[in-house]
């Protein structure tokens, strides 16, 4: 009783901003917790809901039984708003309405608001937010109309519900931070937003701003982390997955020690792209491919080597993305499926269609797809090769995310979806990206 006291009168939201306050471990086991807690109601509820239909069957003027299975119905659609589940939650609006008559007190909870305050450095950036909604056909998320809030920083404002997409600009277009956000039930939130200064990122970088995103919790996804709220603090990403030509690069410079990291990777004739000239390993000249081509048939070993290459030479750190950060840059801060929405459309990204399975699997210029483009501006998160991430479920194991060229998109290419690799694989689908974070004094990244 007191449980279900406490999930009626304090919200998900509340409770995941105060469990955020702790370390990444124990957070995730509060927020685990809670969850199977305020699962274990569900089927309480479902039975209460069915015990008060009865009695109002036998007996329609009861008006206990009919204010509990309302009570009832409510905490019903609560846990369908916590869980995004669309269809049930019009389907209990559609309930509740017609039960109390459209004038009752749910109907005013039926359309529930949070509140937020925006605070940028610089201060006085100029700021413009719209709600964030599925297209026509549900395939995609679009803003819809832009509102102009002026500079910052910007006072409390009340807005409904859901899916937000703030835009900060400072000193002209070229200075432009994208800061999505989720807005749940009754929930008060503090937007800080910095805005980087000039040559902070290397060009080719996607910035991804400190906050709040919904991660795991996809049901169809492949091994998907439970549901949950995570803070990451802002860092740099590669718009685009690390090219052949970049790679070769990376190879030239390192003389003998190149031969141990030579990519498995074929050509459009099934030929090796890389090969060893004497003490040198380079691109063979008789290869048939594209530079652009993201590489691929990368060992986790060498993708680390390269990192260290490239900090080496631009003098500042860059690492592989762990998978929360990974997911993140993919799916932005709202829960969707895919970088560009909650619809799969094998055409775009470079994956294995459904309706088409016989498509010929190629590599395609890094990219090349625009609709396989995050809210932050990073490309192919979805297709062309699966990449390499620092995280471990523990041992010799990697977690890979995106789907590739190789893989049916449908699942793989969820945002959510997760899969395990002995590091020593370097399977022809396999590439990677950088992330880069910007110099901060002490802390956690979370």
């Amino acid at each position: 009783e007191r449980l279900t006291d406490l999930t009626f009168t304090v919200t998900r939201a509340s409770l995941e901003r105060a469990i955020l306050g702790f370390e990444h471990a124990e957070a995730l086991r509060l927020q685990t917790a809670l969850d199977e807690r305020l699962a274990s109601l569900e089927p309480w509820h479902s039975r209460a809901l069915e015990a008060y239909s009865r009695v109002l069957t036998l007996v329609p003027e009861d008006s206990f039984a009919r204010g509990r299975r309302l009570d009832v119905l409510f905490r019903l659609y609560l846990a369908a708003e916590r869980q995004g589940r669309d269809l049930m939650l019009h389907t209990l609006r559609q309930l509740i309405r017609t039960e109390e008559g459209g004038n009752g007190t749910y109907e005013t909870l039926l359309d529930p608001t949070g509140k937020v305050r925006i605070a940028t450095d610089p201060a006085g950036a100029r700021c413009r937010l719209a709600r964030v909604g599925s297209s026509a056909d549900h395939v995609r998320r679009e803003p819809a109309e832009w509102v102009d809030l002026g500079p910052s920083p910007i006072s409390e404002r009340v807005l409904p519900r859901g899916s937000w997409l703030l835009e900060v600009e400072d000193d002209g277009p070229d200075r432009v931070v994208r800061a999505p956000f989720f807005l749940e039930r009754d929930e008060e939130v503090r937007l800080e937003v910095r805005v980087p200064p000039p040559g902070e990122g290397p060009s080719g970088m996607a910035f991804v701003p400190d906050g709040v995103f919904l991660a795991g919790g996809d049901p169809i996804a492949l091994q998907a982390l439970s549901p949950r709220r995570v803070r990451l603090r802002d860092f740099w990403i590669d718009e685009r997955e690390v090219t052949v030509a970049e790679y070769a690069r990376f190879l030239a410079d390192l003389g003998a020690e190149a031969k141990k990291h030579v990519p498995k990777m074929i050509d459009r004739q099934g030929r090796p792209v890389f090969g060893t000239l004497g003490t040198r390993v380079e691109v063979l000249e008789v290869a048939d491919h594209d530079p652009s081509w993201p590489v691929a048939g990368i060992r986790s070993e060498s993708a680390v080597r390269y990192a260290l290459w490239r900090s080496v030479r631009e003098g500042r750190t860059f690492r592989l993305p762990d998978e929360l950060e990974w997911e993140k840059a993919a799916r932005g801060a709202d829960g969707r499926s895919y970088p560009w929405g909650d619809g799969f459309e094998a055409r775009f990204a470079n994956v294995v269609g459904v309706d088409i399975p016989d498509q010929p699997a190629m590599l395609s210029p890094v990219g090349s797809h625009p609709d396989d483009r995050s809210v932050y501006g990073a490309f192919d998160m979805a297709g062309n090769v699966a990449e390499w991430t620092s995280s471990s479920p523990g041992g010799i194991f990697r977690v890979v995310k995106g789907a590739s060229f190789l893989h049916r998109g449908d699942v793989g290419a969820r945002c959510a979806s997760r899969n395990y690799l002995d590091v020593s694989i370097a399977a022809e689908e396999l590439g990677f990206r950088l992330v880069l974070e910007p110099a901060r004094e002490g802390g956690s990244r979370r």
